[in-house]
């Protein structure tokens, strides 16, 4: 994998990243799996099986990291203007995307009920009292619309 702005992650066998401006997911063995083009030289992070893909135009693709294709669970811009290489981080419910021009945006998808409250410190709760990945980008979904089912 050709990467430029990112590395590439590890999830269950098989690694997901840019290889130059596409977005590829290959097996340990080298043997491509799938591309998907049209993301610019982009950026990606995994948290609880899930893809979290900043395209160089500054949307936010979440996908389930499969080897058998790449389908967007969620896609939407979220912020505008300059470039978009850093990778997306999720800490406590709290996904961060930063732009090139200074841009610094933190997405809540802690959901209601949670244990720490806006403002507060995200250290205030421990990791127990946190839902798990998948549950936090499931509600996600459900907050812009997209669930499934």
């Amino acid at each position: 994998m050709r990467t430029k702005m990112a590395g590439s992650t590890l999830w269950d066998g098989h690694l997901y990243g840019f290889d130059e401006s596409m977005l590829k997911c290959l097996d340990l063995d080298g043997e491509e799996q799938w591309r998907v083009r049209g993301l610019g030289h982009g950026a990606i992070g995994i948290a609880g099986g899930r893809l979290m893909v900043t395209t160089s135009d500054g949307e936010l693709i979440i996908a389930d990291a499969s080897p058998t294709g790449f389908e967007p669970l969620s896609r939407r811009q979220y912020i505008d203007g300059g470039v978009f290489w850093t990778g997306p981080v999720l800490v406590n419910g709290l996904i961060y995307l930063r732009g090139s021009q200074g841009q610094l945006l933190c997405l809540d998808h802690r959901g209601e009920g949670s244990n720490v409250a806006q403002g507060d410190s995200a250290d205030a709760a421990s990791s127990a009292e946190l839902p798990s990945a998948k549950e936090l980008f499931d509600r996600h979904l459900r907050a812009i619309g997209l669930a499934k089912g």
